[in-house]
C-alpha cells in the first residue's frame, strides 16, 4: 500500500466499470463486479479516509448515471437496488465503526 500524501487526497469508488462500446481497442473493464465488493471497497475507503482527521472526508462515487459503462447505482434489472443498499450499508458501518474508535480513544462525536 501507498504512503498517504501529505495533502488532502479525495479516492474515488466506482460500482463498475466497462467501457469497451465506447473503446474497442484498450478498454478498461471491471472483471466480476458485484454489490458485496463494491461495499466492501467503499466501507474500507470511508473508514481509512475517517481515520485521516480531514477536515473534509470526502469520497467521490462514479458514477450515478453512466449506463453506457454499466457503471450506475441507480436500479436496475440485474441488480435492482442493490448497490444503493449496499452504499447505505458501507457508510452506516464506517460510521459506527468511526464512533466506535472515538469512545475507545475517550472522545465523543
Amino acid at each position: 500500500s501507498k504512503p498517504l500524501p501529505d495533502y488532502p487526497r479525495f479516492p474515488c469508488v466506482v460500482p463498475a466499470w466497462d467501457n469497451s462500446s465506447r473503446r474497442q481497442d484498450n478498454a478498461t473493464i471491471f472483471v466480476d463486479s458485484k454489490p458485496e465488493l463494491y461495499e466492501e471497497w467503499l466501507e474500507r475507503v470511508c473508514i481509512d479516509l475517517l481515520k485521516r482527521k480531514l477536515p473534509e472526508p470526502i469520497v467521490f462515487l462514479n458514477a450515478w448515471n453512466e449506463w453506457a459503462e454499466g457503471c450506475h447505482l441507480e436500479p436496475d434489472r440485474l441488480w435492482g437496488h442493490a448497490y444503493l443498499e449496499a452504499t447505505q450499508r458501507a457508510l452506516q458501518t464506517a460510521a459506527r465503526r468511526e464512533t466506535a474508535d472515538q469512545k475507545n480513544a475517550g472522545l465523543t462525536l
